[in-house]
C-alpha cells in the first residue's frame, strides 16, 4: 500500500520528495491521508467534516506536512483535545476532533481541551460535561503564523505575545546521549578494583537484544558512571551505574584497532569475545562500515565535557505535553573506580556541554523557569523533548559582565543544591526568584 498511496502523501503534500524517498522509511500516520483525501472527494463547499485524528500530529516532525495542509488548503474551525479524557475504551492514545471546512486557515485556531476523570465508554454526552471541566485555549505555530509547519503550541488565550518572547533559534547545540544499540555489552558491573585494572561483568540480559555473560578486567581509563533518564529530575541528577567506552574523550572517536590493542589489550579482548553480537547491531551495519566492530553512535567530543545540561527525552503522563526539566551534570567522585570521572548519559537523555561551568548553570536556570518550561509543554508531548528544545527557545548567550547573567547562575546552583538536600521550602523560594530574573531576561512584565 505504501507505493500504492505514494502519489496521494505527495499530492497533498503531506510529505516532500526527496532524493531516495521512501515512504517505508518514516513514521506515517494514515490519518493524514484520509483527512486530505475525504476532504479533496466527500466534502461540499459549504460543509464541514469532523475527524478525530492523533493530538500528535499537530506538533511532532510526522505531521509537519499536514499541518501546512490544514493552514493552506482547508479551514480549521475548531479543535478539541481529548488526550486526557481517553475516549477510546481501553487504549492509551491521543486524540482529537478536528473539524475543517473550504477555505484557509487563520492563527490562532481555537482549540477546547477538555480535562476530568476517567469517563466511561457508554456515558451520555451531557454526563460527560457534568463529569469534565473544559478550557479555552488556541493552537499556534511556534516559529510564528507563517510558518505552519512548525511545532503547533496550545497555549491559553492572550499568551501568545509573552511566548514568542521566548521562541526563537538559540546559539547553544543539543545532542542525545550515547547509543549503544547493545546494552548488555556495554553497560557493565563493577565488582573490584584490581592493580591492573577494572574488574567487570557485564549485563546480558538488558535490553531487548541478549548477549553472553562476561566476567573480565580492564583498563580503568575505559569504564565511565552511567546516567540514565530514570536517574535525573528538576536540579538533580545521579549515575546508577557504569558504561565501557572504546572512544577518545579528546576527539570522541572510537580508538582504532591499532591504538586499542596497543594502549587496552584488556578492553580489546573483552569486545573481540561480543564481536559476532556486535557486528549484528543495525545501526552499526547501515553507519559503521568504517568504524571498529565495538564502536558506540551519538558520541563525539561533547560527551566528554566537563560540564552538561541534561534533560529526559521521555518524560510526563499521557497528556499530549512534555514534561520538560534539567540538571546540570559534571564529574563524580567514585568510590568503585577510586577517581573522578566524567558522568556519560545514555540516549534517553538529551545534553548541553560546557566548559564553564558558571555558563551551565546560568543555561540551567533559564531552561528550568516557568515560562520556558510552559512553552517547551506547549509544542511537545512526552515521547519526544528532543534536542529541538534549543533550536525553539532562545536562550540568551551567558555574559559574564552582565550581573543579571550572574545572578541566575548563583541561583543555579544554589537550587541545585537545595532540590539534593530535598529542602522543598527553600528551593520554592530560589526558584521564585529565578522565574523573576528570567521574566526580566525575556523583557516579561507580571
Amino acid at each position: 500500500y505504501r507505493q500504492t498511496s505514494k502519489k496521494l502523501w505527495l499530492q497533498f503534500g503531506l510529505i516532500k520528495s526527496t532524493k531516495g524517498f521512501g515512504l517505508g522509511k518514516v513514521k506515517r500516520d494514515i490519518a493524514m491521508l484520509f483527512v486530505a483525501v475525504s476532504m479533496d472527494r466527500y466534502l461540499k463547499e459549504t460543509g464541514l467534516l469532523g475527524f478525530l485524528v492523533p493530538f500528535t500530529l499537530y506538533k511532532t516532525q510526522t505531521g509537519a506536512g499536514f499541518r501546512e495542509f490544514l493552514t493552506n488548503r482547508c479551514q480549521v474551525s475548531e479543535i478539541h483535545d481529548l488526550v486526557e479524557l481517553r475516549p477510546f475504551e481501553g487504549a492509551i492514545n491521543r486524540t482529537s476532533l478536528l473539524v475543517i471546512s473550504e477555505g484557509k486557515t487563520s492563527f490562532p485556531i481555537l482549540c477546547t481541551s477538555w480535562v476530568g476523570g476517567t469517563v466511561a465508554f457508554d456515558e451520555a454526552l451531557d454526563q460527560v460535561y457534568n463529569q469534565t471541566k473544559r478550557y479555552d485555549m488556541v493552537l499556534e505555530p511556534i516559529g510564528g503564523k507563517n510558518k505552519p509547519k512548525t511545532s503547533w503550541m496550545i497555549l491559553r488565550k492572550g499568551a501568545s505575545d509573552a511566548i514568542y518572547k521566548v521562541t526563537g533559534l538559540s546559539l547553544y547545540t543539543a545532542h542525545a546521549g550515547v547509543y549503544t544499540a547493545l546494552n548488555g555489552a556495554y553497560w557493565i558491573d563493577v565488582i573490584s578494583k584490581q592493580p591492573n585494572g577494572i574488574l567487570i561483568k557485564n549485563l546480558p540480559h538488558i535490553g531487548r537484544k541478549k548477549v553472553k555473560e562476561l566476567t573480565a578486567l580492564v583498563e580503568n581509563d575505559l569504564v565511565y558512571p552511567l546516567i540514565r533518564g530514570r536517574n535525573l529530575r528538576k536540579w538533580v541528577g545521579n549515575p546508577s551505574g557504569y558504561i565501557l567506552v572504546p572512544h577518545s574523550p579528546i576527539t570522541g572517536r572510537p580508538f582504532d584497532q591499532k591504538t586499542i590493542k596497543a594502549e587496552y589489550p584488556k578492553a580489546f579482548s573483552y569486545f573481540y569475545e561480543l564481536k559476532n553480537f556486535l557486528e549484528l547491531r543495525r545501526i552499526h551495519k547501515l553507519w559503521g562500515k568504517n568504524n571498529p566492530f565495538y564502536s558506540l553512535y551519538d558520541i563525539g567530543s561533547y560527551t566528554f565535557a566537563p560540564y552538561k545540561i541534561m534533560w529526559k527525552y521521555v518524560a510526563g503522563r499521557i497528556a499530549g505535553k512534555g514534561k520538560f526539566e534539567v540538571a546540570v551534570i559534571s564529574s563524580v567522585e567514585d568510590k568503585e573506580l577510586g577517581e573522578r570521572r566524567i558522568i556519560i548519559p545514555n540516549e534517553k537523555l538529551m545534553l548541553i556541554p560546557f566548559k564553564d561551568e558558571d555558563e551551565a548553570y546560568y543555561v540551567a536556570a533559564v531552561l528550568n523557569s516557568s515560562m520556558v518550561r510552559c512553552v517547551v509543554a506547549s509544542y511537545t508531548i512526552e515521547t519526544a523533548i528532543s534536542t529541538h528544545v534549543v533550536k525553539n527557545v532562545r536562550i540568551p548567550r551567558f555574559d559574564p559582565q552582565n550581573s543579571m547573567h550572574r545572578k541566575l547562575s548563583e541561583l543555579s546552583r544554589e537550587a541545585h543544591e537545595l532540590a539534593a538536600n530535598e529542602d522543598q521550602k527553600e528551593l520554592k523560594k530560589a526558584e521564585e526568584k529565578i522565574d523573576k530574573f528570567v521574566a526580566q531576561l525575556y523583557g516579561l512584565t507580571d
